[in-house]
């Protein structure tokens, strides 16, 4: 009888068992999916950041990133805290990671940061690029400090170029992607850039200063 009873005390102490590890999955593994989740849309929002225009693609990715990574953060809490008591612990590590990526992506987004490393890690090319254009081509500029555009690589260290055009005072280098339905790119402006740069094809420019004579640029057109 005595046996009889421990046989049923066990089976059913193996089924709360089953039971609460069943639960404790259920809720772990979609804290450490929406974790997952952060960490891609982190990298893919700092990818989309490291070129001059965020282009069509990169628009919706950065829309995105704001309502998902605060969201997946929330729902990274919510499910870290809804474990049983004794395994709030497991709950702890999708959080501060989840904290983490949602750190990282604000610095991003404040900063800029992924669009100075990548250019620092391709000057030295572009640097080359603009060495090599014939200095004649500076003297056939037009009225509004236009010239002709100039032969250039159609990928200048780690960017795609579609074209550039010499201009007063340096060399505009269009990045293929361009930034939505604008134009975006990077300048070499030893001088700086100046209002008069402005004109049909290249309304309200907007630059950002990078490291000595390069900025990045967004314009209309």
């Amino acid at each position: 009888m005595c046996v009889k009873q421990d046989d049923q005390m066990q089976s059913s102490t193996a089924v709360v068992n089953s039971t609460s590890r069943a639960r404790v999955l259920a809720v772990f593994l979609p804290a450490c999916g929406f974790t997952a989740l952060m960490i891609l849309l982190v990298l893919a929002f700092a990818w989309t950041l490291s070129k001059p225009g965020t282009g069509f693609f990169g628009s919706y990715l950065v829309l995105g990133s704001v309502l998902l990574v605060p969201a997946s953060l929330i729902a990274v809490v919510v499910f870290g805290l809804a474990l049983p008591r004794g395994n709030r612990l497991l709950g702890v590590a999708p959080i501060v990671v989840a904290i983490g990526a949602m750190s990282l992506w604000a610095v991003t987004w404040v900063t800029q940061w992924p669009l100075d490393v990548r250019f620092a890690a391709s000057e030295s090319d572009f640097q080359a690029v603009v060495e090599q254009i014939d200095p004649a081509a500076l003297q056939h500029l037009v009225a509004d400090g236009w010239g002709d555009p100039v032969a250039v690589p159609r990928r200048i260290g780690t960017y795609e170029i579609s074209n550039a055009s010499v201009v007063h005072g340096g060399v505009i280098f269009y990045e293929a992607h361009g930034n939505f339905f604008d134009d975006a790119g990077f300048a070499y402006l030893p001088q700086g850039p100046t209002d008069d740069l402005a004109n049909g094809g290249f309304e309200s420019p907007q630059w950002r200063h990078l490291r000595g004579p390069w900025c990045s640029w967004t314009a209309s057109w």
